[in-house]
């Protein structure tokens, strides 16, 4: 097999690294551009929801048979008090139809019509998040005053700020009520010349010399970043959106209190339990899988139909080359 990588490509993507490097140290020598402020954790009695959901999919000769979950759990003095998973979602997308089965989850949730364009790989992710966003919008209804709803992801995700005037309405329901809404990120994409925020905040965190929690308001973003746990270097993104009695710390505080269980030391746990609660794993897929076909087989269509539909050319290639 002929393979030879270029050269000149490979020293191109050292010299970005260089740059990065370069620029990470011109932004640690700054003096007071970054404000880490410390804080420390407290415990309340208050509901904690965590929602999250997941998704699996395999591509057909013109399709993409999709699985999707959603769900939370609810969360009171550090104990699991409440589950609710949805039923899995089946869905099959093509380039037909995608926009319109896109339009009905949306409708469904925002009561209006989508704007701006959708590209066809993006579907599936898409309405995933509309269904953990209508998890939001029934647990504002649900919850009470000092109540915090904990998602995973940016606040403002692809899909929901498209449209600006449900998602500020929805913000508003919660200010009203008295509840706290969180967006917490495990991954940023924001840079600063190139450098990811994380990186930079951790070397001023260094320089600085802190040893506690800290969390620092990125003004450009209006947006924070939290080091939850003084020993674990993890540091994340925290949109928030804060009734007018509770201010960015004390909410910040009592996320914090979630953060010491063993198996998830840094980062609040209630997240993780319910990404392992909605998570679809391959058995479960298959199983989604296996029952679509069942299906199909009391309507008449044969399973040998059905699994040329499924047979895809190109992947039966990477399999006879050792994959590509």
């Amino acid at each position: 097999m002929h393979f030879i990588i270029d050269q000149t490509s490979i020293r191109r993507a050292a010299e970005f690294m260089e740059t990065v490097r370069s620029q990470l140290q011109i932004d640690s020598e700054l003096e007071d551009a970054y404000n880490l402020l410390p804080f420390k954790a407290k415990n309340h009695s208050n509901v904690l929801a965590a929602i999250d959901g997941s998704h699996h999919s395999v591509k057909g000769k013109s399709f993409v048979f999709s699985a999707i979950n959603s769900g939370f759990q609810l969360f009171q003095e550090d104990k699991l008090v409440h589950t609710e998973i949805s039923r899995t979602k089946i869905e099959i997308l093509t380039k037909d139809n995608y926009k319109k089965r896109h339009n009905e989850y949306y409708k469904n949730v925002t009561g209006q019509k989508p704007q701006g364009h959708l590209d066809f790989d993006k579907a599936t992710e898409r309405i995933r998040t509309l269904l953990e966003w209508d998890k939001v919008k029934y647990l504002i209804s649900y919850l009470g005053k000092g109540d915090i709803i904990l998602f995973d992801g940016s606040m403002i995700s692809g899909v929901i700020s498209t449209n600006k005037s449900f998602f500020d309405d929805l913000c508003q329901q919660a200010k009203d009520k008295g509840i706290v809404l969180a967006g917490l990120s495990k991954d940023t994409s924001l840079l600063k010349d190139n450098v990811p925020i994380p990186m930079i905040l951790a070397s001023h965190m260094k320089k600085q010399s802190i040893e506690s929690n800290w969390y620092h308001y990125y003004e450009t973003e209006k947006t924070y970043f939290v080091k939850f746990r003084k020993h674990i270097d993890l540091i994340f993104r925290l949109d928030l959106v804060l009734p007018d009695d509770i201010n960015p710390e004390n909410a910040i505080k009592l996320i914090a209190s979630y953060c010491y269980n063993e198996g998830n030391q840094g980062y609040p746990y209630p997240l993780q339990w319910i990404h392992d609660e909605v998570r679809i794993s391959e058995q479960q897929f298959l199983s989604c899988l296996e029952e679509f076909k069942v299906e199909c087989r009391k309507r008449g269509i044969s399973r040998a139909f059905i699994d040329e539909l499924f047979t895809i050319y190109h992947d039966q290639l990477d399999v006879m080359s050792f994959g590509r």
